[in-house]
């Protein structure tokens, strides 16, 4: 029997259909859904908890079989990242007080994002553990777009980083608006009057400092751009030398928006069966992710040692290239020895 003609078969029993309004019908037939939700709920809970202690021990099995096909690769990658971090907070502390505080602001700027890059480093590493490999390309991409940033406002100094850490207002008040705008639908109230009053001004005060082209989504960057229209982050990725990781970029951003190659292309099988849809992790692609995410950071690691002429900061950015290839290579030959298999 469908549910409505349960339904039906319940309001008889209650009432004559025939004798109540359209507005009764619809309250009853509201109540009936509510309560027939709530039993489905309870069936999930009781259905399903034998489902997932099984599948916990599943998942067990897969992780402890991925670690150890990956496990060179992984650890490798897991050293390098960690030595990032150390170079950065030795970095941080270590980097002469400067009497000038506008170069304490920008080194502090070039810092917090490099410490950005290596806490996204440590995400995709959880995530290639995890055997999710679509997944650790799409937050690749992030650590690129740090990177980018990193060595465009090393490259072009104070000024840069002044417009960049100045356009957050003209971001807060684009989000401010879209939060007053939905707020009723999104059930959470949005700013105060006040506040919207006192963003409203900060907002025009940064535009009337900057001039209009600052409203865009990097008009931060007009000034370093001077015979481009609207220049964005493209524009960045080929003045610091890294337009040629614009194919992974591509590939990574296949992961977050949705088309169709995102619906046939995966990383996660060896080869494209139109059979398969796979929505779980896999022991297969983890090597473009990877490499990326080695060349990344330390691409991002090496910008700030740059800026130490210390023969300590060569010889660890030399470790750090060798490095990088080793965890390309290792990863490369677990693939290798995978699909051999």
């Amino acid at each position: 029997m469908s549910m409505f003609n349960l339904f039906m078969e319940k309001l008889k029993l209650e009432v004559d259909p025939d004798e109540i309004s359209q507005e009764e019908f619809v309250g009853k037939f509201n109540e009936f859904i509510d309560a027939s939700a709530n039993i489905l709920i309870g069936s999930f809970y009781e259905n399903t908890e034998k489902h997932i202690r099984s599948k916990g021990i599943e998942d067990n099995i897969f992780l402890e079989n991925h670690k150890k096909i990956w496990r060179a690769g992984l650890e490798k990658l897991e050293i390098l990242i960690e030595v990032c971090i150390d170079a950065g907070s030795n970095f941080n502390k270590n980097r002469r007080r400067s009497e000038s505080d506008a170069e304490d602001f920008l080194l502090e700027i070039l810092v917090r994002l490099h410490a950005k890059s290596c806490a996204i480093a440590n995400e995709i590493l959880y995530l290639l553990k995890g055997g999710f490999a679509d997944a650790s390309q799409a937050r690749w991409r992030a650590l690129h777009e740090t990177n980018v940033t990193l060595a465009f406002i090393s490259k072009h100094g104070l000024t840069c980083a002044q417009r960049f850490i100045e356009h957050e207002v003209v971001d807060s008040y684009n989000g401010m608006k879209i939060h007053k705008k939905y707020e009723h639908k999104m059930q959470a109230k949005g700013p105060s009057v006040e506040e919207v009053e006192v963003l409203t001004l900060h907002y025009k005060e940064v535009i009337k400092k900057y001039g209009k082209g600052f409203e865009k989504q990097y008009g931060w960057l007009e000034p370093f751009f001077p015979g481009i229209n609207n220049p964005g982050f493209q524009s960045m990725e080929k003045d610091v030398g890294l337009d040629h990781m614009r194919i992974y970029f591509k590939r990574a951003s296949q992961n977050i928006h949705t088309s169709f190659k995102t619906l046939t292309k995966t990383l996660t099988l060896p080869e494209f069966d139109p059979n398969i849809i796979n929505v779980g992790p896999s022991n297969y692609g983890l090597v473009d992710p990877a490499h990326s995410t080695a060349l990344s950071l330390v691409q991002a690691t090496c910008f700030i040692l740059a800026r130490n002429s210390e023969v300590e900061s060569v010889v660890l950015m030399k470790a750090l290239t060798f490095l990088t290839d080793e965890v390309g290579i290792t990863f490369l030959d677990t693939a290798k020895k995978l699909n051999d298999n």
